[in-house]
């Protein structure tokens, strides 16, 4: 059984792009990190592929542009 659709109310956050940039960086480092791991580029895509169903052009597409997303955001103090 489906769970009901919920209506999503947006509030205003002055913390919204700290709390952005932060998660921004964090998925940067860890798909570097699922890069960088002793598991191949193409047994990263397969898996990825059978979870998603997904074709292998576009998980290895999205898998090296989020690792490098960390240099679009400007540090900010509370990131040092």
């Amino acid at each position: 059984m489906r769970p009901k659709k919920q209506a999503i109310t947006i509030k205003p956050d002055d913390t919204a792009p700290e709390v952005l940039a932060t998660a921004i960086v964090k998925l940067a480092t860890a798909a570097r990190q699922l890069l960088d791991s002793r598991l191949t580029d193409r047994a990263i895509q397969v898996l990825l592929r059978d979870a998603t169903g997904e074709s292998m052009a576009t998980i290895e597409r999205v898998l090296k542009g989020a690792a490098t997303l960390n240099r679009y955001v400007k540090p900010s103090k509370e990131m040092k």
